[in-house]
């Protein structure tokens, strides 16, 4: 196959997926003009897909590094399925709809009807520094990551971690009560809470700043 071949089924793969994706959506023509406007559109979830919260330094610990460029590159071999990034905030997996019944692991929400994520035009896998960008991209329309899978890296990275976090931990909380254990160089927390882009209240955190320990 050409490489002109290979960009014209790239692209219709890429147009495949956003129209899988939009579908979620109660007015799919506001999504595509939120992404013709490089904006991120808001997608409820528990319709086609159900979204797993994973704390930034779950994930770092769990693929060894913060830098973004290798997050990206670490993700989809480790779960072969979609992931979101809200950089400083937190990263989405999605996963199929009603995993919200079975879901056990401590250490990440899982977000089904009644949530709405932030959700990325599909092409959007470069790392960028304040808008959402897809950290494993979506490889076709329908494909999602595996639950069990996602909860094994999440559990793989709480155990790089010492003491070990849940998701309900604050970022930088450390000593008798829990809570991560990290090198702040500058301030961490940034503006202290605040709501997170899927509606519910979470941590504004400068990754950055965090070294796993």
């Amino acid at each position: 196959m050409s490489p002109a071949s290979d960009t014209r089924s790239g692209a219709r793969s890429k147009k495949a997926i956003g129209r899988w994706l939009v579908k979620a959506a109660g007015d799919p023509d506001i999504a595509l003009k939120d992404w013709d406007e490089d904006r991120p559109t808001m997608l409820p979830a528990g319709g086609r897909f159900d979204a797993v919260k994973l704390l930034p330094p779950l994930v770092h610990a769990a693929t060894a590094s913060t830098v973004p460029a290798q997050v990206c590159a670490a993700l989809p071999e480790l779960l072969d399925g979609p992931v979101i990034c809200h950089p400083g905030v937190w990263y989405y997996a999605l996963v199929p709809a009603g995993t919200t019944e079975t879901w056990r692991s401590p250490h990440g929400q899982v977000l089904g009807r009644g949530a709405w994520i932030g959700t990325p035009r599909p092409d959007l896998v470069t790392p960028r520094p304040l808008l959402p960008y897809w950290a494993a991209p979506p490889r076709k329309a329908g494909h999602l990551c595996d639950a069990d899978a996602v909860a094994d890296l999440l559990q793989a990275g709480a155990k790089r971690l010492e003491p070990p976090v849940t998701c309900g931990a604050v970022p930088g909380q450390v000593g008798a009560s829990g809570g991560l254990r990290v090198v702040q160089r500058r301030l961490a927390l940034r503006n202290g809470p605040g709501p997170a882009r899927d509606g519910t209240e979470g941590p504004r955190w400068s990754t950055s700043s965090l070294t796993v320990r």
